[in-house]
């Protein structure tokens, strides 16, 4: 019997991150799972993950770059801030997906 999963995963910026996530859809395919994903809502999504994840036995969440930032500052003004460079975040989303 396949288990249903979550899989949180934000927007594919590239032919990379595409191909990387359609090998872990794969991965889990073979292995008897089923992932499962919410994409494209209109409005607040919040609802449309709940409901998807209440169907699932577990959740993957795949934090790929949203974000680069080539030179950042942070803490900036505060008397201890701290240069960075090459900096890469993924979307806020991840964190509440695996909130949930």
């Amino acid at each position: 019997m396949a288990i249903d999963v979550f899989l949180s995963v934000g927007q594919t910026a590239s032919d990379r991150h595409r191909c990387f996530v359609e090998a872990i859809e794969q991965a889990l395919a073979v292995r008897g799972f089923v992932p499962r994903t919410v994409r494209n809502i209109v409005g607040t999504p919040l609802p449309a993950i709940e409901r998807e994840m209440r169907k699932c036995a577990g959740t993957i969440v795949v934090a790929l770059e949203r974000f680069h930032a080539p030179n950042a500052i942070e803490l900036r003004g505060a008397g201890r801030q701290r240069i960075i460079e090459n900096f890469n975040l993924p979307s806020i989303w991840i964190q509440v997906e695996a909130t949930f």
